[in-house]
């Protein structure tokens, strides 16, 4: 990932790096407060050596190099067993070692104990009786010389004296480091976890796992759910998207005379059939004639979007009930609408079957270009079928589930099966409001602008029609329910 991929990931992830930080912060304040203080207090021995003026170069660099053994001569039970007396303390010396502290700066004689307590009058008292007692233990194992006085003295140079505030917790350092480790733990949390996410969410994901153009990215705002763009003055940011996708599709068929594309998905509900839908809308409002055929024969969903009936539709045509001019179903002046018709027991075996071939061969023929919302690709091999006898499969990843494995899977059974993927459409792509530039177009004054509303039409019920004949259609063996359907818009051929 890049600079630009974790600036990225920072701003996706900004309320969980907010949120570690203040957590971070918090229980570091909490576990300072909950710490009892230490207060430390500190006495200073300067050892000196008890020679005459020609020897005291030499006694000098004697010093120092005992200096070591002294300080560990002041954490010894010779030298604590005292303080314990003089103190009348319940600690043992083991006990009482674990609270003195002794450095000696390089180069001098000069020798520092500390002594750490939670009282700072006691931490005070302790380290001077440490300083006083090793002061005593030095003289005494000290060699003698000829005087039979010993050759090594030390003398308390500094007293302790009772601190004012405790060495720790140091809350606001605390405070801050809590801080840093919030700050920091939250970024790498956010990195590494757009790391370890395998979803398809950018263009650049779609290119480099397929090799494939991305045609559309549909957004989807927080909080809003998926819409179908039903109307042809419809002039939100995402009826543009679809613009833009007829757009670039007309761009992918330049030069053919036929056009018939599967729309299809990796998994179940990633909006494949709003997709279809509402891609059928704009390109009726462009002027082409649209034929949109559900060939979901599993869970058809595409006539509800457009409140019609699926009684009588694919199936109805598939098992020679009737023909394709007899079921279509008129939604706009260039827009008609294939049901799936009741569902079959064997989807698979009714597509992959000449009666289909024959449907979508009529279909191209009188229409300028056939949309089919087809299943998805990794439950069942509907699509997969559906792909060899069209022009191609247009896959829709829904950005929040699909991941690049599912994707490249579903993918590979088109390809593998001799069909051919045209591009994907990146579905609920999430941005904000004041990341989506719109542009729309508003009315003049006065002008009202009329949204086409049609309630769904159950069977047995006429649909009203611009022409006033009607046809009963004939049953399909599968339902015994009977429709009254427009059959005035037949077309002439485009061939013919």
């Amino acid at each position: 990932m890049s600079v630009h991929d974790m600036l990225a990931s920072v701003r996706k992830h900004w309320l969980l790096i907010v949120a570690l930080t203040v957590l971070a912060t918090v229980g570091m304040g909490v576990l300072s407060w909950l710490t009892t203080p230490q207060y430390k207090a500190s006495a200073s021995l300067l050892v000196t050596v008890n020679s005459s003026g020609t020897d005291l170069s030499t006694g000098s660099n004697y010093t120092r190099d005992q200096m070591l053994s002294i300080g560990q001569l002041a954490r010894m039970p010779v030298v604590l067993q005292g303080v314990i007396s003089d103190l009348d303390l319940s600690q043992t010396p083991a006990q009482l070692d674990d609270s003195v502290a002794v450095t000696i700066p390089t180069g001098t004689t000069i020798l520092s104990i500390a002594v750490t307590d939670p009282s700072a009058g006691h931490a005070s008292e302790v380290a001077n009786s440490v300083a006083n007692n090793l002061a005593k233990v030095v003289e005494q194992i000290s060699p003698k010389n000829t005087d039979g006085e010993p050759t090594m003295r030390a003398r308390v140079v500094k007293e302790a004296v009772p601190p004012s505030y405790p060495a720790s917790p140091n809350t606001s350092q605390n405070l801050l480091a809590g801080f840093v480790i919030g700050l920091i733990g939250g970024i790498a949390v956010a990195y590494v976890r757009d790391l370890l996410d395998t979803r398809v969410r950018r263009t650049e994901d779609v290119e480099e796992l397929l090799n494939t153009p991305v045609l559309a990215k549909v957004s989807r705002w927080r909080g809003e759910p998926d819409e179908f763009v039903g109307s042809t003055w419809n002039t939100s940011a995402r009826a543009e998207e679809f613009r833009r996708l007829r757009t670039n599709l007309e761009y992918l068929d330049v030069g053919q005379e036929e056009v018939c594309v599967v729309f299809s998905s990796a998994l179940p509900g990633e909006g494949k059939t709003t997709t279809c839908a509402s891609l059928a809308e704009v390109l009726a409002e462009s002027g082409k004639r649209v034929l949109a055929i559900d060939a979901d024969l599993r869970r058809p969903r595409l006539a509800a979007h457009f409140g019609l009936t699926s009684d009588v539709g694919l199936t109805t045509v598939l098992i020679g009930r009737a023909s394709l001019e007899d079921v279509v179903q008129p939604v706009s002046e260039k827009l008609d609408v294939l049901a799936s018709g009741s569902v079959p027991p064997n989807p698979s075996e009714l597509l992959d079957s000449p009666p289909m071939r024959s449907v979508l061969s009529i279909a191209k023929d009188r229409y300028d270009i056939v949309l089919v919302d087809a299943p998805p690709l990794l439950p069942v091999a509907d699509a997969v079928i559906l792909s060899r006898i069209s022009s191609g499969v247009i896959l829709v990843a829904d950005t929040r589930r699909v991941r690049a494995n599912q994707l490249a899977e579903a993918a590979q059974s088109v390809t593998a099966a001799g069909g051919q993927i045209r591009g994907v459409v990146l579905n609920r792509v999430r941005e904000s409001r004041s990341s989506a530039y719109q542009y729309e177009t508003k009315a003049a004054p006065g002008v009202t602008r009329i949204r086409r509303s049609k309630p769904p039409v159950r069977a047995g019920e006429a649909r009203p029609v611009q022409d006033t004949t009607t046809r009963a259609l004939p049953t399909a063996g599968i339902t015994p329910e009977w429709q009254k359907v427009d059959t005035t818009s037949d077309r002439p051929s485009r061939r013919g």
